[in-house]
């Protein structure tokens, strides 16, 4: 799984927040690459030929685009990513969450979750692998294009695509590919009364040198218009070796109403039991009622996995309590931060030297430490810690393993804790 928040100066596409999702030697969720010099280059340049969220029909800015990293966590159950960008500009936000849920022997699957507001029009746009596909839950139309490819719909911008099928997302719906060596891939949505799906065939030649062309991709377009419309996408991605049997389906949870602004909470129906994730952009208490009771965190990011009713584990992020019948997760500390001394590099080594004097960070090590300067911000594992002559030294490479420490003035960390059900909470 890749997610691009990469500036626009390093990668020249229009593409900030796109996901790139590889699974057991198959791609799923696709990128178009490179056309080089191609007089189509373009195309797979746009906004629309990526896995993302478009306004109003509209490429993503270029030159001075920023993207930025806000939490990077790594537990034995749950990955978490999330970025934003200014692609849209800095009055719109633009934010995407993705974790990486793992339910052991039983696979893996993606859940993600896009923020986007601003304009009258968001589309939220994925390619699949190739043509061989069904659609479930959902009730597709022809729309007439005539044979010829066209935005989405009819004289409007967006994806340009033929064969356009038009339904209402009402209902949780699915679209399941299948590999010829038997593998499958299937995207969930949770259903909202107020979208409109789009399907059709859209831009797929890769090769600069012309030997695919004129090949095409199905294009799926889930599409929310309206100042006032709802700002969030959620979906969950899974692929399998053979028939999918892990997830069952996705739904977005009611909040209460004095949850805070830009809360999500979604349940996960799995063949094993319901994992329940709840995200929010900025450190609140919430108490959402879900399938497996009240659920209260005042976290960023707060995820718990059942197994046959009861949960089997947890993670909590940015926050200092998760709790749920049975469960009862807390972290002494939801962020430590402070004032970056110096940094250094030598003999294969990388360091930052930070005023931190709270002992709980020797512990910390292989979670990620964001360093910021003039605005720049950027995340770096935690290879190490040690005491330093003032506060600790925290190593971003060890033994040649990591990453150069950038200079850089502030850091922030935002604590992960984690349960399993084969230890005691903490």
């Amino acid at each position: 799984m890749t997610l691009n928040a990469a500036d626009h100066g390093v990668h020249h596409h229009l593409d900030g927040l796109n996901l790139y999702y590889w699974k057991e030697g198959h791609e799923l969720l696709s990128d178009l690459g490179y056309l080089w010099d191609h007089p189509d280059k373009y195309q797979t340049a746009r906004t629309s030929a990526h896995n993302l969220v478009m306004i109003d029909g509209k490429d993503q800015t270029g030159r001075g685009r920023r993207g930025t990293f806000h939490l990077f966590s790594v537990t034995p159950t749950v990955k978490v990513m999330e970025a934003s960008s200014d692609g849209y500009g800095p009055d719109s936000a633009y934010r995407r969450t993705c974790l990486q849920i793992d339910r052991g022997p039983a696979g893996s699957y993606l859940l993600d979750i896009f923020r986007a507001s601003g304009g009258q029009r968001a589309d939220y746009i994925f390619h699949g692998p190739h043509a061989n596909y069904r659609v479930r839950g959902l009730d597709l139309r022809a729309e007439a294009t005539g044979g010829q490819r066209q935005p989405v719909s009819p004289g409007e911008a967006g994806p340009a695509l033929t064969g356009v099928l038009r339904g209402r997302g009402q209902s949780p719906w699915s679209v399941v590919w299948t590999f010829e060596d038997g593998y499958t891939f299937e995207a969930f949505a949770p259903g909202c009364a107020e979208e409109s799906v789009f399907v059709g065939n859209g831009w797929g030649q890769r090769d600069h040198r012309n030997t695919d062309v004129g090949a095409t991709l199905p294009y799926v377009v889930r599409r929310l218009e309206g100042a006032k419309r709802n700002d969030v996408f959620a979906a969950a991605f899974v692929g399998s070796r053979g028939r999918q049997t892990l997830l069952k389906a996705i739904r977005v949870l009611p909040l209460p109403a004095d949850a805070p602004e830009g809360a999500v909470a979604i349940a996960v129906r799995t063949a094993h039991g319901v994992d329940i994730v709840i995200s929010t952009l900025d450190p609140a208490a919430i108490t959402v009622p879900t399938d497996v009771g009240d659920v209260s965190t005042d976290g960023r990011l707060a995820a718990i996995l059942t197994e046959d009713g009861p949960p089997s584990s947890a993670c909590l992020i940015g926050g200092t309590s998760l709790s749920a019948p049975g469960l009862n997760l807390t972290a002494p500390n939801a962020v430590l931060s402070g004032r970056i001394l110096s940094s250094g590099s030598g003999g294969g080594h990388s360091y930052f030297d930070i005023d931190c004097d709270r002992p709980e960070i020797q512990g910390l090590r292989g979670q990620t430490l964001f360093a910021t300067d003039d605005g720049a911000r950027h995340g770096y594992l935690i290879r190490a810690v040690e005491p330093a002559d003032a506060g600790r030294r925290v190593f971003t490479k060890r033994d040649h393993r990591g990453f150069e420490a950038r200079p850089a003035k502030t850091w922030e960390l935002p604590v992960t804790a984690f349960w399993d059900a084969g230890t005691p909470c903490r």
